[in-house]
């Protein structure tokens, strides 16, 4: 998981490729970034407690803030979350594609009616391999 920060605040997670060479965190938001990503995925917290700088349209802001309030291990539909703010499913994805903070805002918990959905603009999954989005979702059964 790649972090971009401004020194003060996360400003981006990313996933990066698996032949990439990574470089230990080198200051103390960095530190404290890598040790709550590391304890979320050993299933440690459920929340993070980290500065962060959000920056999107007035519609991505209300959506982010919509998916802030779903629950670790639970999912809502596209079109359930649209509902709750006078919108179409379409949309709250493309709003959950424009997340630069993947799971600080968890836009895996929201799926689609008939699957999963995207994740991260990402639609096609190599055959027999598991998606992020469903790593993610079976990362937080409780």
């Amino acid at each position: 998981m790649g972090i971009r920060t401004n020194g003060v605040c996360l400003l981006e997670l990313k996933f990066l490729d698996k032949d990439l060479a990574l470089k230990a965190p080198n200051d103390n938001l960095s530190e404290k970034i890598f040790n709550q990503l590391d304890s979320y995925f050993k299933k440690e917290i459920r929340k993070f407690d980290l500065p962060i700088d959000v920056s999107g349209t007035n519609y991505q802001m209300k959506v982010w803030r919509k998916i802030l309030k779903v629950s670790y291990g639970e999912t809502i539909t596209y079109t359930d979350l649209a509902r709750t703010i006078s919108s179409h499913p379409r949309p709250v994805g493309n709003a959950c594609r424009a997340n630069k903070l993947h799971l600080i805002i968890p836009c895996h918990r929201i799926v689609g009616k008939t699957n999963l959905g995207g994740y991260n603009g990402i639609k096609e999954i190599v055959p027999g391999d598991i998606s992020r989005k469903e790593f993610l979702i079976n990362n937080e059964v409780i």
